[in-house]
């Protein structure tokens, strides 16, 4: 619709538009917190993972048919690898040296496992697949091992029917 949605008939977990900060675009979005002593709304950007805090001016409701599209992007986590022991979280350091390995490259993504709602992952260059992102990071030094890693793609003939390979395309600003 052309009208911003009655705030009272908002609700976490609805389907929305969402005017994406960064661009401003239009882009679809699920509403994940709503806050009545705030004037804005947490979205999560659906087909692109971002989340951010919008003015519900910015919002907007969308067709049944595209809320139901399937959102273009999946919750991944770096299969084998966890922050330093001095980091009870990721650090701005393994973050920034994640995002310069990646910045514009297209990778595989293969699953490993699935829990919850987040897929354990290994990511790798396409160009070159034996070059896994988690042992890049591991000898930079920015994170370590869950234990031993193996390089590439899957090695043996079990790992390879139980993970699922994915083009990835991955660009952070």
């Amino acid at each position: 619709t052309k009208s911003a949605p009655n705030m009272e008939l908002m609700k976490t977990g609805q389907f929305c538009a969402g005017l994406f900060s960064a661009d401003q675009r239009w882009t679809r979005a699920k509403v994940i917190d709503i806050k009545d002593s705030e004037p804005k709304i947490e979205l999560l950007f659906v087909d692109y993972g971002d989340v951010e805090r919008v003015l519900s001016k910015d919002i907007r409701w969308l067709s049944e048919k595209t809320a139901a599209a399937p959102a273009q992007c999946i919750k991944c986590s770096l299969h084998g690898i966890q922050p330093l022991e001095t980091e009870l979280q990721w650090g701005s350091a393994s973050a920034e040296a994640f995002a310069k390995i990646i910045k514009d490259v297209p990778l595989i993504a293969v699953t490993r496992t699935h829990y919850d709602d987040t897929c354990d992952v290994d990511l790798c260059l396409v160009s070159d697949p034996a070059i896994s992102i988690s042992d890049k990071l591991i000898q930079q030094g920015v994170v370590r091992s869950l234990f031993p890693v193996e390089s590439g793609l899957a090695e043996s003939k079990e790992e390879e029917e139980e993970g699922s390979e994915e083009e990835a395309y991955y660009s952070c600003s």
